[in-house]
């Protein structure tokens, strides 16, 4: 185990052949009295996975529970190169180390829906650039087309694009929200988004079906967190915002 650089625990189990996102799998990781919890996934095969990245070196304790359940200790050595995720601090970025980070970037739109040489290419390319970082689509050209002539409206790319981000961690998930306008999209009566960008707003009404239940979260893209706002609400839902930029209320459906 090293410092910034992700740490990856392998299990053999039962394989399975659907509902691949709903696995029960945990991972506890402890370090000078400090626990971080990560979710686990299945990796095909019978392999079952948790990835962990340590932030502070020292000794770590982990334990894994649900469909596998494990525990170890590993030695994670100081960082020599690397620096650890980027963050936003006021109004510019730094690595978890403290060092200054400078955005420099480009865009390979298409990459999610090319063939894997392909994409092996481009990432060897990009390591030899002066880029750090890049902009990707989350559907392809071909996917576009697909439903643009299937009738659907930029709402329903809205709720196609947060449907591969609901799939992400919630720190990531936040960061791929960032944009500088309002806009309101939804799936159904699964769930509702209303992202306000650049726009500050002291609340945010919501019409819900009267029958259902759902819960409320605020995402705060600047600071990336997902925080609880209502549980089990129905009907005219109105939720109070903190008044700053970068806001985002989800709304998913609990029963």
């Amino acid at each position: 185990m090293r410092q910034y650089e992700t740490f990856e625990l392998t299990f053999s189990g039962k394989a399975l052949r659907e509902q691949w996102s709903a696995v029960d799998l945990t991972a506890e990781f402890t370090c000078g009295g400090e626990t971080k919890t990560v979710k686990g996934f299945y990796d095909g095969g019978g392999q079952y996975k948790v990835r962990f990245l340590p932030e502070q070196s020292g000794e770590y304790t982990w334990k894994v529970s649900g469909v596998v359940r494990s525990s170890g200790k590993e030695t994670c050595v100081p960082a020599q190169e690397a620096h650890g995720p980027v963050r936003a601090v006021g109004t510019h970025f730094e690595y978890a180390s403290g060092a200054p980070f400078f955005p420099f970037g480009t865009t390979v739109y298409a990459l999610a829906s090319q063939d894997g040489a392909l994409v092996d290419r481009t990432i060897a390319a990009l390591k030899d650039a002066p880029f750090n970082k890049i902009r990707m689509g989350l559907m392809s050209p071909a996917q576009i087309k697909e439903k643009l002539d299937a009738g659907y409206t930029p709402g329903d790319f809205t709720w196609l694009a947060l449907s591969s981000i609901e799939r992400m961690q919630p720190d990531d998930r936040a960061a791929h929200l960032a944009s500088e306008h309002v806009w309101r999209a939804r799936c159904g009566e699964e769930a509702f988004l209303q992202f306000f960008g650049i726009q500050i707003s002291a609340e945010c009404t919501f019409d819900l079906p009267e029958d259902k239940a759902y819960k409320a979260e605020l995402i705060d893209v600047w600071e990336m967190t997902r925080t609880a706002l209502t549980e089990n609400t129905s009907g005219k839902t109105t939720v109070r915002l903190p008044g700053k930029e970068g806001m985002a209320v989800l709304i998913t459906r609990t029963a």
